[in-house]
């Protein structure tokens, strides 16, 4: 049976629209193995339509469908709606899981949904994978690695190992996605193409989820200045953002980057995100002679003592000698901060205020409320002592992840520590995104800071 493949992105309200870069990924990798696919993108329309017109899209034969689920924001709940549409039109068809929510618990999410698949971890390799199994029609899912299946009331399945060097399989394709749709959002608020060189993390923070295990993957360089250039040419942009989490910790990456960037006569502008250690005076210093206009670092605390036991392997003096040094080639530091751990005090968070006027951070803090997430170590420390009870049902519950307070683990009243986090939004938050087509206003839930 030829079973025919649907890619499907459906979102709630949320505080931004984001091209799904995930899904553009497995797109690219179904193609290179010359399978047909087509993307199902509800979020470009109205959500009073979408559902009609997912209806409308749904085949009676059986066809496979992909959901990338992601934690927060009731996207679970969302995402079994279509699922319901599906299973009544189309019973036959087969629904795959995939993405950071899944990948996180998959056992639990087997249990809990009516999904007939999950691919655990990234999935350019397993979904494809499978989607030729089922088309074979005589396969044991058990042999793929990655791919968590229900069989006799038992949950089956080996979790992914990382993807230890990312090729072609892991380009992004843009043929089969509404990009004028997101382009023009991009326009409207001055913000910029998202796009990933790299996957993972060196680190080992005790609250940070890294569903592709430990670290660091790479893209070619010529991979991303070849998407950087498709870009350019089609959409006239000229404003990057990589969102891999250790851009400019890959050091002879970076440099290859630039070198490369410069070769092909390249015109734009980058934002990057770096363990704050990482940064260096050479990194600094090409960097903002070529583009470089923002660093976006997680110094998650002023507290040595909870850098110390979140295992950040971090000082106060290096994070402040670094925002100094990004000063010193005018590029803008963007800081990342957590309040609500376990330890914390009142007057770890009057430092904090006094850090960011010391440090001349006003309007250049994204503050978040501590958010465990399930596969944590913190997390895991929750059940390990009671406090979390149902790992799904704390999953489920979460809604805007960060900026909205899901539990409080400090001995502090909820409206004392609601207290210092809105003090400290107030003097850190960013500039508001200036939203006005009704088009993207309509999506947008409250506001959102950059």
């Amino acid at each position: 049976m030829s079973y025919p493949v649907f890619l499907v992105n459906v979102s709630r309200e949320s505080n931004q629209i984001q091209f799904p870069i995930g899904l553009s990924v497995i797109a690219n990798a179904l193609k290179k193995h010359n399978l047909g696919v087509r993307v199902l993108d509800m979020v470009p329309h109205a959500f009073e339509e979408r559902e009609t017109r997912f209806k409308n899209c749904i085949t009676q034969e059986p066809a496979i469908y992909g959901f990338g689920v992601m934690i927060g924001n009731d996207h679970l709940k969302e995402v079994a709606k279509y699922v319901a549409l599906i299973r009544d039109k189309s019973p036959s068809s087969i629904i795959v899981y995939g993405g950071h929510f899944p990948s996180s618990i998959p056992e639990l999410m087997l249990q809990h949904s009516s999904c007939d698949y999950l691919v655990h971890g990234e999935g350019e390799r397993a979904f494809p994978a499978l989607v030729l199994a089922i088309r074979d029609g005589n396969f044991s899912p058990e042999t793929i690695t990655g791919v968590f299946f229900k069989r006799g009331g038992k949950t089956i399945g080996v979790r992914n190992r990382r993807i230890g060097k990312l090729d072609e399989l892991s380009n992004p394709d843009f043929s089969l996605f509404d990009m004028e749709y997101y382009m023009r959002y991009l326009r409207e608020t001055g913000q910029s193409w998202e796009l990933m060189a790299s996957r993972g993390c060196y680190g080992n923070c005790s609250f940070c989820y890294k569903f592709m295990g430990s670290g660091i993957s790479l893209r070619k360089v010529s991979y991303v200045l070849d998407e950087i250039e498709y870009i350019i040419k089609n959409f006239n942009l000229r404003r990057f953002y990589f969102v891999d989490e250790n851009f400019l910790q890959m050091k002879k990456s970076f440099l290859e980057f630039i070198d490369e960037k410069n070769r092909r006569g390249l015109q734009f502008s980058f934002i990057a995100q770096s363990r704050i250690d990482a940064i260096d005076e050479e990194t600094c210093d090409l960097g903002s002679r070529n583009g470089l206009t923002c660093i976006s670092s997680g110094i998650e605390s002023v507290s040595q003592k909870t850098l110390d036991h979140i295992n950040k392997k971090l000082t106060i003096i290096q994070a402040e000698e670094k925002i100094q040094l990004m000063r010193k080639y005018n590029i803008r530091p963007m800081v990342n901060f957590i309040i609500g751990f376990p330890w914390d005090t009142e007057d770890d968070y009057i430092e904090l205020y006094n850090f960011i006027v010391r440090n001349s951070l006003q309007k250049q803090v994204r503050l978040s409320y501590l958010t465990p997430l399930p596969s944590t170590q913190l997390f895991q420390d929750l059940v390990d002592k009671g406090v979390i009870n149902d790992v799904f049902e704390y999953s489920i519950k979460l809604d805007n992840l960060y900026w909205q307070r899901h539990i409080n683990l400090t001995n502090m009243p909820d409206a004392l520590l609601d207290h210092h986090f809105e003090r400290i939004t107030e003097l850190g938050r960013r500039d508001l995104f200036n939203v006005k087509s009704p088009e993207y206003t309509r999506q947008i839930r409250g506001e959102r800071f950059i």
